[in-house]
Formats: C-alpha cells, sequence, structure tokens
C-alpha cells in the first residue's frame, strides 16, 4: 500500500503543480518527505505559501492543504526590533497568518471528488480530476483569503477590531507580531503600544492560554524602554 500511496502521490502533486504554475506558484522543498510546498510572490514584500499532503493509510487519499501569508519586510523590521533588545524567547518569528484551503471553498462549488467537509479524495483512477479540483479550491482560498489581506494593514485592523474567533489566523501570537511590526515599519509608536495592550487585553482574560507569555512580556519591556 505504501507503493501504491508512493505512486499516485507523486502523479497527483506532479498535475496539481503544474495547474497552480499557471498562477505563480513554484515548488519549493519541504522539511517533510510527504509534504509539497509551493511559494507565490504575490507582492515584492509579500509571499504566499501552500503546504500540502495526502492522508490516509489506503485509499481514497485526501488532501490537506493550507494557504499562508508571509509580511518579508515586516518580519525584517520585528525580527531587528528583537536582536536589539536580546529578546530570544522565540527565533526568528515570522509575520502571517495561514489556514486551512477547505475553509474557503464554497459549498456550492463542490464536485464528485470532495466530501461533506470540503475535502479532496483521490484515487488512482481520478488524480487529474482531484488535481483540478484542488487548484480550484486553492484559487477559492487564495481570493477569499489571502487577496483581502495583501496589504498588511488590513489584517491588523482585524486583530484590533475583531473577535479572535474571527481573525485572519486565531492566534494571539499573529496579533502581537503583526500589529507590532506593522507599527515597525511605519515608524507608528502610537500602534506599536495598542499592539502590546491589545495582546494583554486578550492574555489576561480569564482561563485564557498563556502560551508564549514570556515573549509577550519581553517585547512590551522593550516596547516600553524604547517608546516610552
Amino acid at each position: 500500500m505504501r507503493g501504491q500511496k508512493e505512486a499516485i502521490r507523486k502523479q497527483f502533486y506532479t498535475h496539481l503543480g503544474a495547474l497552480i504554475a499557471e498562477h505563480d506558484y513554484i515548488p519549493v522543498k519541504s522539511y517533510s518527505t510527504t509534504d509539497y510546498t509551493f511559494l507565490k510572490k504575490a507582492y515584492p514584500d509579500v509571499e504566499w505559501h501552500l503546504d500540502s499532503h495526502l492522508s490516509h493509510a489506503q485509499p481514497p487519499y485526501t488532501v490537506f492543504s493550507t494557504l499562508g501569508c508571509r509580511y518579508i519586510a515586516a518580519t525584517e523590521r520585528l525580527n531587528e526590533f528583537l536582536s536589539k533588545h536580546e529578546i530570544t524567547a522565540i527565533s526568528h518569528p515570522t509575520v502571517g497568518f495561514g489556514s486551512w484551503v477547505s475553509k474557503y471553498a464554497p459549498t456550492e462549488k463542490l464536485s464528485t471528488v470532495t466530501d461533506d467537509r470540503k475535502q479532496v479524495n483521490v484515487t488512482a483512477d481520478n488524480i487529474e480530476e482531484a488535481a483540478r479540483q484542488a487548484c480550484e479550491q486553492i484559487m477559492m482560498a487564495e481570493s477569499a483569503y489571502l487577496l483581502p489581506r495583501v496589504d498588511q494593514s488590513k489584517a491588523v485592523e482585524e486583530y484590533l477590531t475583531k473577535r479572535t474567533h474571527q481573525w485572519p489566523g486565531s492566534d494571539l501570537f499573529n496579533c502581537c507580531v503583526t500589529i507590532v511590526s506593522y507599527g515597525l515599519l511605519t515608524e507608528d509608536p502610537v500602534l506599536i503600544k495598542r499592539g502590546v495592550e491589545r495582546t494583554f487585553e486578550i492574555l489576561n482574560k480569564p482561563n485564557y492560554s498563556q502560551r508564549n507569555r514570556e515573549f509577550f512580556e519581553a517585547v512590551r519591556d522593550a516596547v516600553h524602554r524604547e517608546f516610552g
């Protein structure tokens, strides 16, 4: 079965890679031997990435894909700030967000190779059709999820004003670094401080996860030192 899955996987991602190449995605080396990763330079300082793999030991294999965004200039500026203040709780953090592709595939667009959870299923008999459907879902997610947030200020606005379950990436770490880095990039001390305040407003809620608190406190102290 392992050999069969490997053969189907290679064929499927060869077809998918050719389809998304038409939309400027290029393959890059993945850290996993079973995952496939593709990058797209959306704008000079914005990079989109697709990570995908086939699940299950036996067919039909289900395609699991995530789409994400990296704000390159913001990431560089944030890491300069962290290095300056010797903040090492998290090494070289990236500014961006990501989500499952299937979350942004409208139900009315489903075809025979998807299930009721909007996931694409692959067998030896439907590889080309599955790749086409997967590409279609990726393009839907790109339009609905990534494109509206290609300007980092949009993501900043959402982190500042929306409830956490409505965030582009429902993670307090993403909230903190997205706002703070954008403030650093635009040389806006008020926004930088708002990013810290927003982080602790949520972090200090009853029963909220204290994950990364050491990092958040280090950033808060550095912001206070540099910007008052």
